[in-house]
């Protein structure tokens, strides 16, 4: 029974992903030089180091870290979706002069921390979620499962991101 159920469990949550997926790039709401990212769109890898000013190398490094994933063969092969928007983040810095303190390399130990907790919050809507009566449909209580728990990052991060710094202080 038990192997059944967790079947079941990871057939639900794997049903969810486009749909996550999707709602996250509507969230971001972002634009890449004036044009709105959608799921589909796709950049290739050319393009992108032009666009964005990355290096080969630094593209590769973030491919193998996992940061990013190329899509496509030879020529066309590119980024989509969130990987534009990663990819925006770190024009960002860059356009902002903050490479010393926030490197590219950076990305790979944020990418290993985001995702245990995002792990972490899989395990409990698995737990807790797919073995609870619901108020809504499934697919409704993860998009408000996502929504909440981003604003629960957000406002913890605030929480933490000040005392943290207060408590250097008084080392």
């Amino acid at each position: 029974i038990r192997a059944d159920r967790d079947a079941a469990q990871r057939r639900a949550l794997t049903s969810l992903a486009p749909m996550i997926g999707a709602r996250e790039l509507e969230r971001a709401g972002r634009t890449i030089g004036g044009t709105a990212i959608d799921s589909k769109q796709r950049r290739k890898r050319s393009e992108v180091m032009k666009t964005f000013g990355v290096s080969k190398a630094e593209l590769d490094s973030l491919e193998k870290a996992g940061v990013l994933e190329l899509r496509g063969e030879g020529e066309t092969a590119g980024y989509g979706g969130t990987d534009l928007r990663l990819l925006e983040i770190l024009a960002d810095v860059r356009r902002l002069g903050l490479t010393d303190i926030f490197p590219i390399s950076v990305a790979e130990p944020y990418m290993a921390a985001v995702r245990k907790l995002v792990e972490f919050e899989i395990d409990v809507f698995r737990h807790r979620a797919l073995s609870a009566t619901l108020p809504a449909p499934l697919p409704e209580v993860a998009r408000q499962a996502v929504d909440l728990g981003e604003r629960l990052i957000l406002g913890l991060r605030a929480k933490l991101l000040p005392s943290l710094l207060e408590q250097l202080a008084s080392r």
